[in-house]
């Protein structure tokens, strides 16, 4: 797991096995100047581990809740929808807010995360202005104009 400097704000978790697709969410989120720690998890399991971990404490009052998860969805040990459902199940995470964000563009793949109950499936773009924007309208939407949470 790597981070950003804690600030007091909620943490935006990237849950990223690719350090090229890391890199490139990380640069893409640093371009909102957010005061929002970001968390870079690499594989399914540690993802479920860290956030219902997290989860359990910010109920104790102890962390902040992340403000949003950026969920792959081809990752090792646990792929994103079981990573999903697993969340899904736990009491602490079940309404903590998570984006698939993937180069699938496969109809099963979207609709297995739809059913598990993702708040929304993002195809990554292609190219860097694209995937760029595609992240800062998710950040700014999940940061700073969401108020569900």
């Amino acid at each position: 797991m790597s981070t950003t400097q804690p600030t007091g704000a909620a943490p935006i978790v990237i849950v990223e096995d690719d350090p090229n697709d890391e890199l490139l969410t990380k640069r893409a989120l640093s371009r909102l100047n957010a005061p929002n720690p970001v968390f870079v998890l690499r594989d399914g399991q540690e993802a479920v581990d860290w956030l219902i971990a997290r989860c359990d404490a910010a109920r104790a009052e102890q962390a902040d809740r992340p403000a949003f998860v950026l969920l792959d969805l081809k990752l090792p040990k646990l792929d994103g929808a079981e990573v999903l459902a697993r969340l899904r199940g736990n009491p602490s995470t079940r309404h903590l807010p998570v984006v698939v964000f993937s180069s699938s563009d496969a109809a099963d793949d979207v609709q297995r995360c739809l059913e598990a109950a993702a708040n929304a499936y993002v195809q990554k773009p292609v190219d860097y202005p694209s995937y760029r924007d595609a992240v800062r309208v998710i950040a700014e939407f999940w940061v700073r104009l969401n108020r569900s949470n």
